[in-house]
Formats: C-alpha cells, structure tokens, sequence
C-alpha cells in the first residue's frame, strides 16, 4: 500500500453493434473529438494512439481503449466513471447510423 494512491478496480465496458448497419466504417468512422468526449465522460483521456487494418487502439489516462468496426471496448480503473461515457457513446454511433446489438460491463 502506498499512501495517497488510489488503484481502483478495473472496469470494462464493451459494446457491439450490428454489422452491415450504418456507417460502412462503423465505430472506426467517430471522430478524434467524439472520443475524447467519451473519454471525457468517463474521467480519462486519450495520450496516444496506434491503427492497424483491423482496429485503432488508445492508451488512456486509466487505461486503454479499443476500437473495431462494430464493436468498442473501454477497460479502465482507478476513479473513471466508466458507464457515464455510454450517453456520448452512443448519441456518436447513433450519428453513424450503427445499430446497437449488445453491451456488457463487468467490474
């Protein structure tokens, strides 16, 4: 124990969409804005990125975050509010046209 210092436990949301609806680059089409504003939400921030062909990853103030075309996945800890990023995150895909097809969060 190191006093001052708080390590919460980790929380993980992922939610997946429907493929073939929407957008035909789904949740890889949200904006740098659109995400800082979901992480923003969840009390964490985005401090670097990496894309390949199949998904783009981010390093996060609390974590990391992962996105597909159809699904995201957001694992943090410490004192992240995990499920308040789920408003701006789906008022986001919804502007993307995708369709949400299930959402899980374990802590």
């Amino acid at each position: 124990y190191v006093a001052g210092c708080f390590e919460g436990p980790e929380k993980n949301i992922e939610v997946c969409f429907t493929p073939d609806i929407g957008h035909p680059n789904g949740c890889r089409e949200l904006s740098r804005d659109a995400l800082d504003a979901i992480c923003a939400a969840a009390r964490c921030t985005i401090l670097t990125s990496v894309s390949n062909a199949h998904l783009d990853a981010y390093v996060l103030s609390e974590s990391s975050l992962f996105v597909y075309r159809h699904k995201m996945v957001l694992k943090t800890c410490g004192t992240t509010t995990l499920l308040r990023c789920l408003k701006p995150l789906l008022k986001a895909t919804n502007e993307l046209g995708l369709e949400l097809e299930w959402l899980g969060y374990s802590r």
